[in-house]
């Protein structure tokens, strides 16, 4: 059987002509299969020509595999590599979006509260110049129209995170205020006890007092949101702003003092 199988081989071998192959790997692999029939059954009839054609088929066999190897192994690493850099870039881009909405909200209500603080300062300084007329002309004290307490709830509780966004001029403004507004919830408190009440000379020193720091804190807050002021604020100033008409403002400017000196 074995020969009969050979001679079919070496009959058909050299006249087979084969059906043009869908592409080049396919050719390859039927030189190899070729090539391995010869050498299984002993067939010698290969020539040069056949052997190196048979060696090319290997070749390109081999290179053939090698290569899809290669892209089989680059193509999960690539797809991995650029979804970590787009999820990366995405939460960077998120985060800093989130970041800039969040400072800018902090910075609106630090203003907010810059801009009541002034409104509030100079309601004291308007309420202490009526409370120091009235102790002028021997008015006994009975009522007050001041606020409880000046708060400052969103500067002390953002401006440390963000006072990098402000100049050095805003953040000194800011941190020079805020202890003179609590020495004015100071005197605010002091001017609504009935022992500071009876004594009228400790009642208008502390009037005065309130007058000059909320005058500070009015003056800061306009360097904080409008910048250096064209004047230095003092009483007279401060009266004509608010349109405060005075005894007491008409007596420091007979005497040509902007500031009262003692009570």
């Amino acid at each position: 059987m074995s020969a009969v199988l050979f001679a079919a081989v070496k009959q058909r071998a050299p006249n087979q002509v084969l059906p043009r192959a869908r592409n080049q790997r396919e050719n390859a692999q039927r030189c190899a299969v070729g090539g391995c029939l010869r050498s299984r059954w002993g067939y010698e009839g290969t020539n040069a020509l056949e052997m190196d054609s048979f060696t090319q088929c290997l070749n390109y066999l081999a290179a053939t595999g090698k290569e899809k190897g290669s892209m089989e192994l680059l193509l999960p690493v690539a797809s991995s590599l650029l979804g970590i850099v787009v999820g990366f870039s995405l939460n960077l881009f998120r985060d800093k979006s989130k970041s800039k909405k969040e400072n800018t909200n902090k910075m609106m209500c630090i203003t907010e509260d810059i801009d009541r603080i002034r409104r509030e300062a100079s309601f004291v300084f308007t309420e202490a110049v009526r409370h120091l007329d009235a102790i002028g002309k021997g008015s006994q004290i009975v009522a007050h129209r001041l606020p409880g307490e000046i708060y400052s709830p969103y500067i002390e509780k953002h401006f440390v995170e963000i006072a990098h966004l402000y100049t050095q001029q805003q953040r000194n403004n800011i941190v020079s205020m805020l202890p003179t507004l609590k020495d004015v919830n100071a005197i605010i408190k002091a001017l609504t006890t009935p022992k500071t009440m009876e004594d009228r000379t400790e009642y208008k020193r502390q009037c005065m007092n309130a007058g000059n720091l909320a005058i500070f804190c009015i003056e800061r807050c306009d360097v904080f949101l409008d910048g250096p002021p064209e004047y230095f604020a003092d009483w007279f100033s401060t009266a004509q702003r608010f349109d405060v008409k005075s005894e007491f403002i008409d007596d420091l400017a007979r005497r040509g003092t902007p500031w009262p000196e003692q009570a």
